[in-house]
């Protein structure tokens, strides 16, 4: 595919960035060339990659350390580039093509490391079933196959890599084993810098008690120069991005993710873990299986239990403190696949012990048959054509009407706006009309009172408001107007709302709205419904208005009402 469906587009084309600007352009600080690829290959529909400085440099948002991943793909693209009739521009076909098949041998060489990790603690067949499990049952499966590309993949065969030598290192230390742990640990932090807890892992290995910490101690003094060795190593890898940044701003230390940041003190774990927007264990219920392996893991093999759960602890609350904690397109809680590589010694734990008795593992085949299920219908409905799945998360009632009741169509996407639906009319006492609108054509005559919403129209908002009968916390309120258009607007941040506001002593507390235009085809009307209960937040709303805004490609509108919709 091209365009934003390549390889390398979206993110992918930002930790690529680096290669082509500095092989191929040699303008690593300034990225003239961005523009031009930008508008012939289109690998995302704005550019994000590149953040321009006070000093006329642009600095790259992402860290490099992907980039050092791609590396020896990308030197395989351009030779085959410029010994063929491709262009060597790096975003050509043999470049998308290289980067694609690396990521390919990547998940490969993580997860035949991952099965000689897990057979030295399981048996054969827990081992099978875990990696089974993990690559059909789990989101791993996308970002190894449609979104291999991405960090998570690569990630997933580093921790694989660092769990295999930490094993090896603790059995027969080795300055070389030495190196690479630290070269790992380097690595991971230049790819994504919150990774660098992946030094727990052979820091904590074997230990779990006061013995086997001092045992640990002695180990780490016994064989200093191999600790000191992985200290620098780590070092000087982390550091090309400090020189990086140095070179292009004048400043060791960048921040370029602009108004992106953690909230530590006030970590999103609920939202991350078990929401529908994008809860871990939503999406893939089957890891909820690892986190009850750690019981097992921790009566039968207390020299990696402890390792593993400390990680694992602070993987989580480091993940969801991000605070746009759904980490924008994706399929589930992908920021959690790279530690996959970590959760599948619990995980294969767990199916040792359920494997041990039929009594244990029958009554699980039916659930185990539903994650499967839910894991490749959810995966096929991302990538498919007006799929079911929407990257920027779902809602509880998107979730019940499309996958439970099996409501599908485009209509049902107002629930992914609107998380909440107002009572069916029997079970209303009254319908109230507070205000109603015909809006008046002010541009080309589409009727006589119809009004064309657009960028260009001085008429792209509008609002109107009305008071609330008193006592009304039970109730609900709902704008309802009829809407067409020509031209689809594709682009969804520009797309008509119809929303609703509610106010309190004349302060707005709350709004929602829904997208018009991808809710219904082209050159048809189309009646929409906002609903909004008045018991939301418990901020005892006095007024209500609704509002239609369109930043994009002309609609008309006609006939908006607000009603007040009183519950029996």
């Amino acid at each position: 595919m091209g365009g934003s469906e390549a390889v390398l587009s979206w993110d992918v084309f930002g930790y690529y960035l680096y290669l082509p600007s500095f092989f191929i352009y040699d303008d690593l600080s300034g990225v003239g060339f961005l523009n031009e690829l930008m508008g012939q290959y289109h690998p995302a529909s704005f550019n994000y990659h590149a953040i321009a400085l006070d000093n006329g440099n642009f600095v790259m948002k992402y860290s490099m350390g992907q980039s050092v991943f791609y590396l020896p793909w990308f030197f395989i693209g351009h030779l085959w580039a410029k010994l063929s009739s491709y262009p060597a521009d790096g975003l050509s076909y043999p470049y998308q093509a290289s980067i694609f098949w690396g990521a390919m041998c990547y998940a490969i060489g993580g997860l035949w490391l991952m099965r000689k990790i897990l057979l030295g603690y399981f048996s054969d067949k827990a081992v099978a079933v875990s990696l089974m499990l993990l690559i059909i049952a789990t989101n791993y499966l996308n970002y190894v196959s449609f979104d291999g590309a991405m960090t998570h993949n690569h990630l997933f065969t580093m921790y694989a890599a660092l769990l295999y030598l930490t094993i090896s290192w603790h059995k027969w230390p080795t300055l070389v084993k030495g190196i690479i742990i630290g070269f790992l640990c380097g690595l991971a932090g230049l790819t994504r810098p919150t990774e660098v807890i992946c030094v727990i892992l052979p820091l904590l290995w074997g230990v779990y008690n006061k013995e086997t910490l001092l045992h640990k101690w002695q180990l780490i003094k016994q064989h200093w120069p191999h600790m000191a060795a992985a200290v620098l190593v780590t070092g000087l890898i982390g550091s090309l991005q400090l020189i990086y940044w140095k070179t292009v701003s004048g400043h060791w230390l960048v921040y370029s993710y602009e108004d992106q940041g953690f909230s530590f003190l006030h970590p999103h774990l609920i939202n991350g873990l078990v929401s529908f927007k994008k809860g871990w264990l939503v999406y893939t219920p089957v890891m909820f299986f690892a986190i009850l392996g750690l019981i097992p893991l921790y009566r039968n093999y207390k020299g990696v239990f402890w390792a593993v759960a400390v990680f694992s602890a602070i993987n989580i609350y480091i993940t969801f403190s991000w605070d746009i904690w759904w980490y924008g397109g994706s399929f589930g809680a992908r920021a959690m696949v790279q530690s996959y590589a970590v959760w599948l010694i619990p995980f294969a734990a767990f199916w040792q012990w359920a494997l041990a008795a039929k009594l244990r593992w029958m009554p699980l085949v039916p659930v185990i048959a539903v994650c499967i299920w839910l894991n490749l219908f959810q995966t096929y409905n991302c990538h498919v054509p007006n799929g079911l799945m929407y990257s920027e998360g779902l809602t509880y009632k998107y979730w019940v009407e499309v996958f439970v009741k099996q409501h599908h169509g485009k209509y049902m996407r107002k629930y992914i706006d609107l998380p909440f639906e107002a009572p069916d009319d029997e079970d209303l006492a009254e319908k109230v009309m507070l205000t109603k609108l015909i809006p008046t054509d002010t541009i080309n005559g589409f009727g006589d009172k119809k009004l064309i919403l657009s960028d260009k129209d001085s008429n792209n908002f509008i609002v109107h408001g009305a008071a609330l009968p008193a006592n009304t916390n039970d109730d609900w309120v709902r704008a309802t107007g009829k809407f067409y258009y020509r031209d689809m607007e594709w682009d969804e941040w520009k797309m008509a709302r119809l929303g609703l506001r509610l106010y309190k002593d004349g302060k707005e507390f709350y709004y929602n709205s829904t997208r018009v235009q991808w809710l219904f085809e082209q050159n048809e009307w189309q009646q929409i419904e906002v609903d909004i209960p008045l018991s939301f937040k418990r901020e005892g709303a006095d007024s209500v208005a609704f509002f239609v805004e369109n930043p994009g490609k002309p609609v008309y509108a006609d006939t908006i009402t607000l009603e007040f919709l009183k519950v029996k």
